[in-house]
């Protein structure tokens, strides 16, 4: 009978603590930023294999045939115009791309250290989590 009193006036543990509520806001900041770093991944690798179609359609279509002067210069300039820009494109996704990584990681450092866990244990977890939920390559 004593300890049902006890146990009464025992505080109830409310479900959605702060401390779980601060958990899920960071959640949702890095499984964001996660999803756009995985979309620059899908848009990086669809570059590059743009890329070298255009490589392999080139050497299909124009490589070994002979061409008057200014044909020859036409072609010249388009392949290089078509391998400058895909490149842009592409060193620039995959730089940001990075830079989204390495805002990740060093939000989850921030994480590790604000609940007092280790590094590289919380990013195994969290990069298995978000390969899990939203593909990619993980963190």
């Amino acid at each position: 009978m004593i300890r049902k009193e006890e146990q009464s006036t025992k505080p109830q543990q409310n479900p959605t603590s702060p401390k779980l509520e601060i958990i899920e806001k960071e959640l949702k900041q890095l499984s964001k930023l996660y999803r756009e770093a995985a979309k620059l991944e899908n848009y990086t690798i669809a570059c590059l294999f743009v890329l070298i179609v255009g490589i392999v359609l080139y050497n299909l279509i124009f490589a070994g045939k002979e061409y008057p002067m200014d044909t020859y210069s036409l072609i010249r300039n388009g392949v290089v115009i078509f391998v400058g820009a895909v490149s842009i494109s592409l060193f620039t996704m995959v730089f940001f791309g990075f830079r989204k990584k390495f805002k990740l990681r060093k939000l989850i450092k921030e994480i590790a250290i604000k609940h007092n866990e280790n590094f590289e244990n919380l990013l195994k977890a969290f990069s298995a989590y978000f390969k899990a939920h939203y593909g990619g390559y993980g963190i």
